[in-house]
């Protein structure tokens, strides 16, 4: 059982470019060079975007990085960017930060990476990002974890755990299914035609009126009940947060029928 945290990205790198002769009289000019690259990780290892570059004398940078900062905005929030990550010349990229809207302001990281045009085979600043996500869950996973804590708090073994979980998505309870990876269980399930027709054995689902059913590996059966029923699944590694069994399950409603 596998998923990607998939979260999305504006990965942005200015670096000073070498001085170059301007015009007939020979006179030198130094400039930014902005790149800029939306994405979502870790998709964008193997399947990069298209890089958007600029440029910019650096004795216009102050006026400069006012309209390069809209563009970063729109294209940002086009990709529905949880994070800004930028690295550079320290001075430009100041400038730059300082010039966004209070909004995507706050979702800068700064990060020490080869600022550097990278082969049109890698991500831009991909070292940087591997780093900075590693563990890391999308924000609206993140929210999702928050939830199943509050509730796990209140009644464990309603949300942690092999039983808990095959219980809710029998149920058609379950808005997420949450999993520590790898899911590596010696057991099987038994499944019936309809997603939420999922339990431990055959004769259980006859109880429930099921009369075909059929044993199915773990991951197979949760995978199949999870996207038949209209629960997500989040990948939460280990290291965040250690569940029985390895999963957990954030709850739709509660037992007595109110929303949670």
């Amino acid at each position: 059982m596998q998923h990607a945290p998939d979260i999305p990205y504006a990965a942005v790198a200015v670096r000073r470019v070498e001085p170059a002769q301007d015009g007939a009289d020979g006179a030198v000019a130094e400039g930014l060079e902005l790149d800029l690259q939306i994405g979502r990780w870790p998709i964008s290892k193997v399947a990069a975007d298209e890089r958007a570059r600029w440029s910019e004398p650096t004795d216009s940078w102050s006026k400069g990085a006012v309209q390069l900062a809209d563009k970063l905005a729109r294209l940002a929030d086009h990709g529905g960017a949880d994070v800004v990550v930028l690295t550079g010349d320290i001075w430009a990229r100041g400038v730059l930060v300082h010039a966004l809207p209070k909004r995507l302001r706050e979702r800068v990281i700064g990060v020490e990476a080869d600022a550097r045009e990278p082969g049109a085979e890698r991500a831009l600043l991909e070292d940087g990002l591997e780093e900075l996500f590693r563990g890391r869950l999308a924000a609206r996973d993140q929210v999702r974890l928050d939830r199943f804590l509050k509730q796990r708090a209140s009644d464990r073994s309603s949300v942690e755990g092999m039983i808990a979980v095959v219980a809710a998505l029998g149920r058609g309870q379950a808005q997420a299914l949450l999993v520590n990876p790898p899911v590596d269980l010696p057991v099987q399930l038994w499944v019936g035609a309809a997603p939420q027709q999922i339990g431990f054995s055959a004769a259980e689902l006859q109880s429930f009126g099921v009369e075909d059913s059929w044993a199915e590996p773990v991951d197979a059966a949760l995978i199949r009940a999870a996207a038949g029923t209209g629960a997500e699944l989040i990948v939460v590694p280990t290291e965040r947060l250690e569940m029985q069994d390895g999963l957990g399950v954030l709850l739709r409603f509660s037992e007595a029928g109110t929303q949670t």
